[in-house]
């Protein structure tokens, strides 16, 4: 008889790791500022205006400089106030469902021609400060209850934790 998964176990999901703390006020670090472009056209179709939300200013005038990112503390803000304005507790999974490689400009081109996904993981493990600098990604391969081989994600919380509309 074939056991079934044991999807509590922290092996299953990547979230458990980053849940088992509530550092979300002391988070420190910078995300890409393309983030930001993608939820102004998201706003943008819904009528709204990033810049009118509280920090959005901020962020616009850092888009429209040469700055490549943003503080993931003015970001949070500006998603919550936007999420709250537009009724959508899940805004920050239904940007992601609109996030393409295109958003991460050179390094995006640079992870869609490798030629595995193993290969473009260890990509993005080695250029991910171009664009995240939170919490570092480890990757492990390991193996599952049944003997196959699995790669685990995670990302800490050495520098806090996001929350739930930047993670």
């Amino acid at each position: 008889m074939r056991k079934p998964f044991d999807l509590t176990k922290p092996a299953y999901f990547l979230t458990l790791v980053a849940m088992t703390t509530n550092n979300t006020h002391n988070v420190s670090g910078y995300l890409s500022i393309a983030y930001f472009g993608l939820l102004t056209d998201y706003l943008g179709e819904h009528g709204l205006d990033a810049a009118g939300l509280p920090g959005g200013e901020a962020l616009r005038q850092l888009a429209a400089g040469d700055t490549p990112v943003m503080p993931v503390r003015a970001w949070r803000e500006v998603l919550e106030a936007a999420a709250e304005r537009l009724r959508q507790p899940d805004l920050g999974l239904r940007l992601g469902q609109r996030f393409t490689p295109a958003h991460l400009g050179l390094l995006g081109y640079v992870l869609q021609s490798c030629g595995t996904v193993g290969a473009a993981l260890e990509r993005l493990q080695h250029y991910e400060r171009l664009i995240n600098g939170i919490n570092r990604l480890r990757r492990r391969e390991v193996t599952d209850d049944h003997g196959l081989p699995c790669t685990d994600l995670v990302w800490g919380v050495e520098h806090g934790r996001p929350g739930q509309q930047v993670d």
